[in-house]
């Protein structure tokens, strides 16, 4: 609770209340033919940094249409820009969120090359813009689809994890599966879904094994995400005093989850976070689902600078590339950073992101194959800007973790306890200035030999080996200037006799530590 009345002090300060908001006529709802037609004219006007496509279909085969804002839109996107959604309409009869989309569209369109904020953050961000995920519901005037499911009940949970994308998406309504399907193909770092109802912002966890009716299941980055909710709230015209004009309740700004706020199970939001690198949260907009069209304008001069905010939030925390020690990326590495329970998997070209708040993190970075582990040295970054005002690009060099196993025995006499323990001291002594990772004892016998009880003890030993040794021998030996992780299997086997050879050499020959102890490389 601390670093949140902190991070709430801070934004106040940070954001100031007044700034201008850009005129966009708002003054009645679209149908889906009028929506339809208002993307067409965006795209058609401004070709160069907006593009339409559509993800699915709903039930009834209406197009969940998007929009992609960003300079240069029709090119691939740039090398470390992050991409960022917003979502809309999930239940049809929410619709103010729906037209603010609508309104946001044009106005980043129409003000881009006129005002340096929005220029810039086109330069380095990319927008998606779905305004009906539930057109069918809209079209109905009902909260469901038109095979009345609830599409934030319909997502995987926690009883898919582990579970492939394929499997995740059986019997799913077609705009949850479409919906699915547009995460996993995209790299989406953070994500605003709008609803209406009431006025609030939530954030993972809706639901958790953690939730109970008295209880938050508050997840490692908490802070991030209330950052992120102070962010757009202090851009508010009110949500930055915790009341709602409109009824005299508290406004919630987290993840509460006292008895009157139902648990969501199925949830757009969590599934985002479960299944995704993405952070999304929830926008509760206006308590009234659908208030008079003459009202529009009140919302979006409520929302508009809150929008945009958080859009800004995504140039932030860090970013950069997993590569091997040539340069060449490592699609799918987990990097892990201290105090983020979640591990970020890096894009096909190598890229990752994550925001942060201000603080000091270690980064690592692991790629698994069949044909070996890459590793890259813990990274120490200090994070001292606020989201929206810079990343810090920090590329992260996998190597080759290169293991050696052994069997260490010996012959020794006395109690099988004491003898372990010599043992374990004689592991240590061999090994020393190499990481152990596992010193796990196979063997410990016990046998009398003219009164003498001696013991026969076998260790399997793995520890990590000096990649800089290992080089060196393999540069002497074969002339290699480096250690690569194999690409088939035939390389993998040369690999593994080279590196026999240099154990072997290293650790073994002329290496009989006594009468009674020896080491020898374990095939």
């Amino acid at each position: 609770m601390v670093d949140r009345i902190r991070i709430e002090e801070q934004c106040r300060k940070r954001f100031q209340l007044g700034k201008k908001v850009y005129t966009v006529p708002i003054h009645k709802y679209h149908t889906h033919t009028k929506l339809k037609e208002e993307i067409n004219t965006l795209t058609t006007e401004f070709s160069e940094i907006a593009v339409q496509y559509n993800i699915g279909k709903s039930v009834s085969g209406r197009d969940l249409i998007c929009l992609k804002i960003t300079e240069d839109a029709t090119k691939d996107r740039q090398m470390l820009k992050p991409q960022v959604k917003y979502i809309s309409n999930i239940h049809g009869d929410e619709v103010v969120g729906r037209e603010l989309l609508i309104a946001l569209a044009r106005a980043l369109c129409e003000q881009y090359g006129q005002d340096s904020a929005i220029t810039n953050l086109l330069q380095t961000v990319e927008i998606h813009l779905l305004p009906s995920m539930n057109p069918d519901g809209y079209v109905l005037k009902t909260r469901n689809n038109a095979n009345d499911k609830d599409l934030n009940r319909g997502f995987p949970d926690w009883g898919h994890l582990g579970t492939e994308h394929s499997l995740r998406l059986d019997d799913r309504e077609p705009e949850v599966a479409a919906v699915m399907n547009w995460i996993s193909s995209n790299n989406f770092l953070l994500s605003l879904s709008f609803h209406d109802g009431w006025t609030m912002i939530i954030f993972p966890w809706d639901d958790s094994p953690g939730c109970t009716t008295t209880d938050n299941a508050v997840c490692s980055e908490d802070n991030a995400f209330y950052t992120l909710a102070q962010t757009y709230s202090c851009n508010h015209k009110f949500m930055h005093t915790g009341h709602c004009p409109c009824h005299s309740e508290a406004l919630p700004i987290g993840n509460y989850r006292e008895e009157e706020l139902e648990v969501v199970e199925g949830g757009m939001q969590d599934y985002n976070y479960m299944f995704s690198n993405c952070m999304e949260l929830t926008v509760e907009v206006s308590c009234d689902k659908k208030p008079a069209g003459k009202t529009l304008t009140y919302h979006w001069e409520n929302n508009y600078q809150s929008m945009l905010s958080v859009l800004q939030s995504a140039d932030g925390g860090v970013k950069g590339l997993v590569v091997d020690e040539v340069g060449v990326p490592l699609a799918g590495a987990k990097v892990r950073i201290s105090g983020v329970d979640k591990e970020i998997v890096a894009t096909e070209r190598g890229e990752y992101w994550r925001l942060l708040v201000p603080g000091t993190y270690v980064i690592t970075a692991r790629s698994e194959s069949q044909y070996g582990l890459l590793e890259s040295e813990p990274t120490t970054v200090i994070i001292s800007h606020n989201m929206g005002d810079g990343a810090i690009v920090i590329h992260l060099v996998a190597r080759m973790k290169l293991p050696g196993r052994f069997l260490v025995s010996g012959y020794q006499a006395g109690d099988k306890k004491a003898v372990q323990l010599e043992g374990e001291n004689v592991v240590r002594d061999i090994f020393i200035g190499y990481e152990i990772v596992l010193t796990d004892l196979v063997k410990n016998e016990a046998r009398v030999q003219a009164t003498m009880n001696i013991c026969y003890i076998v260790f399997t030993v793995e520890v990590v080996l000096n990649s800089k040794a290992v080089v060196a021998y393999f540069k002497e030996r074969w002339g290699d200037e480096r250690i690569m992780r194999p690409a088939c299997s035939i390389d993998q086997k040369k690999l593994h006799r080279r590196l026999n050879s240099f154990l072997e050499e290293t650790f073994c020959e002329d290496k009989l530590l006594s009468s009674r102890w020896t080491v020898r490389v374990e095939d």
